[in-house]
């Protein structure tokens, strides 16, 4: 932390630059607290003779970056190894997110993204009407989420059964924004 605190010295009074750091300080054998500075030059007669370090205490800020890293780190593992298929869909059907097992599911290249398309072209079209008037209902709050077998579409056009767990995402309004599928194959089931 000793060359951290020289460099932005080095800058304020060299360049009369602002510069911004944080530290750990220790409070004990196992607690710290965080603090972030801001060093700015305070000039007399052009010279930059003094600075003036302001220090804020950002511990509960770290905390919850640190607790958000480990939140993303245990998400991405959990989708990762999830056999089923995990998209999120826009209110008008957009694929938003999909997990790589999307992939594995409905036989889409690598080098293709999963993004950007419309669920509905992957639900046989005479599933489409009932699909549309389930999400609509399921983003309304109408009905649950229960499971729902439908006939789908593999990228090379074979069809398939599988089922679909629909459930909404809310806003931070706590408004119904999005869908969040879990799509699992059942072609063995049905076998």
């Amino acid at each position: 932390m000793a060359d951290a605190w020289e460099n932005a010295l080095y800058r304020v009074f060299g360049t009369g630059e602002v510069m911004r750091l944080e530290c750990s300080v220790p409070l004990g054998d196992e607690l710290h607290e965080w603090l972030a500075h801001q060093v700015s030059p305070v000039t007399w007669d052009g010279i930059h003779a003094a600075a003036l370090v302001v220090s804020s205490v950002i511990t509960e800020r770290k905390w919850l970056e640190q607790s958000l890293r480990e939140s993303e780190e245990l998400y991405r593992a959990i989708v990762t190894a999830s056999g089923d298929g995990i998209i999120i869909l826009d209110p008008a059907g957009q694929v938003t997110f999909a997990s790589p097992r999307v992939y594995d599911i409905f036989g889409i290249p690598c080098d293709l993204p999963a993004t950007g398309f419309s669920a509905f072209d992957f639900i046989d079209p005479s599933y489409r009407k009932t699909a549309s008037s389930r999400m609509t209902s399921i983003i309304e709050g109408d009905i649950d989420a229960d499971p729902f077998e439908y006939l789908l579409i593999k990228h090379d056009g074979m069809q398939f059964p599988g089922e679909l767990v629909t459930t909404p995402l809310r806003d931070s309004s706590g408004k119904n924004s999005s869908l969040l599928v879990l799509i699992r194959d059942i072609s063995r089931r049905r076998s």
